[in-house]
């Protein structure tokens, strides 16, 4: 019996990924630094201050990490203000769960302050029973313990709850987790994985899923 949805932000709430990539092309840009995407892609899902150490060591920048994560966050925030979007459906889907009076949490790798202020941004923060931002993580994902600890703070069981995830290290997390995934616009390569219930482009395709586990 589905119980719980437990949401990543970005990518997955919000269309943020392209905003994280070019807030780190402007980053590294003040050093000189050309930003990949194959290096972007290796870090979604992981926690900020994660995604800080791995820059520090890929592209050898002589910065202490507290202040490159204060710059980043500085320059995420007014270009997510100004550029973020929902993902599609994701007003439906949530309004859906609610009427359900499923229990609903978000997991996200963006910190407490980002997080706030985006979900705040849509209005859609009261959906969520908590936010477990990655700068309060003990681990980040593809560690277990993001979802591990959420479905604890919620009373609830990993075969009762459902993880909207889209990136390799979240899927990864919430697999670990003993937990089923919607995966939403995701690069995850193999699609015969089994504890992946379908892969969807959007929330929209996701509610229609969710509408036929709860019946």
């Amino acid at each position: 019996m589905l119980d719980t949805i437990i949401f990543d932000m970005d990518g997955v709430i919000i269309d943020t990924e392209p905003l994280s990539f070019e807030t780190s092309k402007i980053l590294l840009k003040m050093y000189d630094k050309d930003y990949t995407e194959d290096f972007h892609n290796a870090c979604m899902g992981l926690s900020m201050i994660e995604v800080i150490r791995r820059t520090i060591s890929k592209y050898d920048l002589e910065e202490d990490e507290d202040e490159l994560l204060k710059r980043r966050n500085e320059i995420y925030i007014k270009i997510a203000l100004e550029k973020s979007e929902p993902i599609n459906g994701l007003f439906e889907l949530l309004d859906y769960i609610k009427e359900l009076n499923i229990k609903c949490a978000v997991a996200t790798g963006s910190n407490r302050e980002i997080a706030e202020i985006l979900l705040k941004k849509l209005g859609i923060i009261d959906y969520f029973q908590f936010i477990l931002p990655g700068d309060e993580m003990e681990k980040s994902k593809p560690d277990p313990w993001p979802y591990l600890e959420a479905m604890k703070r919620l009373g609830s069981y990993s075969e009762e709850t459902i993880i909207m995830e889209d990136s390799i290290n979240g899927i990864k997390s919430a697999i670990a987790a003993g937990c089923k995934v919607i995966a939403i616009n995701s690069i995850w390569e193999d699609k015969s994985t089994k504890e992946i219930i379908s892969f969807e482009k959007d929330l929209k395709g996701a509610k229609n899923i969710i509408s036929t586990l709860i019946k």
